[in-house]
């Protein structure tokens, strides 16, 4: 009878003891809060399209403590990959912010030409100091990829003539949402 209650109680003790032994990961992350994640950099605004090399930013802000030593990846959804054509794109912040800090950290996701449109799940994973303990933290969040916009330029003009100065008139056809520059 005394064997069969401490075999139990033995095996509880030791997941207990494993459990307290791994890297705690969280949904979320001790100390950093994130705010939001959108293509292009801290002061440019993009749009993803199939085809394109873009500069995905995500933004999180520290909530108590200092927080320094940030090494991140980014999990890319397929068929998106890095510029060294991993699943995965690196960055990293080495400086230490004090609460209300909003941290930036850059990534470069390629999109192959075959990608469709739609919307595509990130997860961000990180590890850093939050104060002097080692954390770990991710996060996942939604990014989409849009139909390009283009434009086509048709001559209307059937005939020119050799050496003379001439006009040509061209019917221009903008296809898309946004702004082309």
């Amino acid at each position: 009878m005394r064997k069969i209650i401490l075999l139990p109680s033995l095996l509880l003790i030791l997941t207990a003891s494993l459990l307290l032994t791994l890297p705690s990961i969280h949904a979320g992350a001790p100390g950093l809060d994130f705010l939001y994640a959108k293509w292009g950099d801290q002061q440019t605004d993009l749009k993803a399209y199939p085809g394109s090399t873009v500069t995905l930013t995500v933004f999180l802000r520290v909530t108590s403590y200092q927080v320094s030593g940030i090494y991140a990846w980014l999990e890319l959804p397929k068929p998106l990959i890095s510029p060294s054509g991993l699943n995965k794109s690196y960055a990293w912040s080495l400086s230490t912010a004090s609460k209300g800090t909003i941290i930036p950290l850059t990534f470069q996701v390629v999109i192959p030409p075959s990608t469709k449109i739609g919307s595509y799940t990130f997860e961000l994973y990180m590890e850093y100091y939050w104060g002097s303990s080692e954390e770990y933290g991710w996060y996942t969040f939604e990014l989409p990829v849009e139909k390009p916009a283009y434009i086509d330029v048709d001559p209307v003009t059937s005939f020119l003539e050799s050496g003379k100065i001439q006009s040509m008139v061209f019917k221009i056809s903008y296809h898309g949402e946004g702004t082309l520059t």
